[in-house]
């Protein structure tokens, strides 16, 4: 009884990466023991033994859908397998017990790093905000439409029958509210609105670099929200020898890269590969609340050290202007 995995995008190409759609469904019959949970896997080799990202999803159903790396109370675990861009990835799943596996499946899927494609693929199939189909849009939109009407009716109850429930609402917001204090202020949200963000599927592209350069480059990118960058080498000299699965590590190093945030260095690496992904940008170790609320920006500073007769391009990614 194999679990069924599917990445649905146009039906035609199972593109997976960060934001993508993932739908899995158990045979298993039977009530699911407390603690169950899926473990999602996804790996360069069929056995699961090159795995790059894994998550366990805790579950009560043998079914679920969700979006990669888009909900915060799940953990992803990932470790340093490089993946290129368009390269076919197994993707596994496990239905587990909390002693036991109790079904298991797995697809092959296009792999895109979650920058480039995915917004095309979305709107492909008639995706509209936040990742929903249109289907979902439209129950959202009843369900809605009936809180109102409740409301409605609510607001003249509480009229002619209860004075005092403003006072008990109030109890109610103030028990859901909380206060952020970061360098731009306090800043007062319910909870549900701290918790209100952008899926990565929304990430767009652009090049930092003017074209191809074998020279040192540098960059501010101070007051803009960034999420991350791509660089890509264009040219290199005849002496650079290649190796790996797919022939994209260079035995010889390509280029430093160093980051600085606020000043301080915080990421610093010998790059070896055709394509070098850093994302998110690094953050200090008392910078981990990322929440939607108002603060001065990160002053983020990059620069790229090319060995000699090396040339590059390099791309920012960051979320659209809100």
């Amino acid at each position: 009884m194999p679990i069924t995995v599917s990445v649905p995008y146009d039906g035609t190409t199972n593109l997976i990466g960060p934001g993508s759609l993932v739908a899995l469904s158990s045979d298993f019959i039977g009530p699911l023991p407390s603690g169950s949970y899926f473990k999602f896997v996804t790996s360069i080799d069929s056995e699961g033994s090159e795995w790059f990202w894994q998550a366990h999803y805790p579950t009560s159903a043998p079914a679920t859908t969700f979006y990669v790396q888009s909900d915060p109370s799940v953990t992803w675990q990932t470790q340093g397998w490089q993946v290129k861009e368009g390269a076919t990835i197994h993707v596994i799943a496990e239905l587990h017990s909390p002693t036991a596996v109790l079904d298991s499946g797995n697809t092959t899927a296009i792999w895109s790093n979650g920058q480039i494609g995915i917004q095309q693929m979305l709107l492909q199939q008639g995706v509209v905000g936040g990742g929903l189909t249109s289907e979902q849009a439209a129950q959202l939109e009843q369900a809605a439409t009936n809180s109102q009407s409740t409301v409605d009716s609510w607001a003249n109850y509480e009229t002619v029958t209860l004075p005092s429930l403003n006072d008990v609402l109030s109890g109610i917001t103030s028990g859901i509210t909380s206060t952020i204090t970061g360098a731009a202020g306090a800043v007062t949200k319910t909870i549900g609105e701290l918790f209100s963000g952008q899926l990565p599927d929304l990430i767009g592209s652009e090049e930092l670099t003017d074209g191809a350069t074998c020279d040192y480059w540098s960059m501010d990118l101070s007051g803009a929200p960034w999420y991350g960058l791509e660089i890509q080498i264009t040219s290199y000299p005849d002496w650079i020898t290649w190796t790996g699965r797919d022939s994209n590590w260079s035995e010889q190093l390509l280029y430093d890269l160093d980051v600085y945030l606020d000043g301080r260095t915080t990421y610093r690496r010998g790059v070896h590969l055709w394509t070098y992904v850093l994302a998110p940008l690094p953050q200090l170790p008392n910078d981990q609340l990322v929440l939607p609320v108002p603060r001065v920006p990160h002053n983020y500073f990059v620069e790229v050290w090319p060995t000699t007769g090396v040339c590059f391009r390099v791309y920012g990614m960051r979320f659209p202007p809100t």
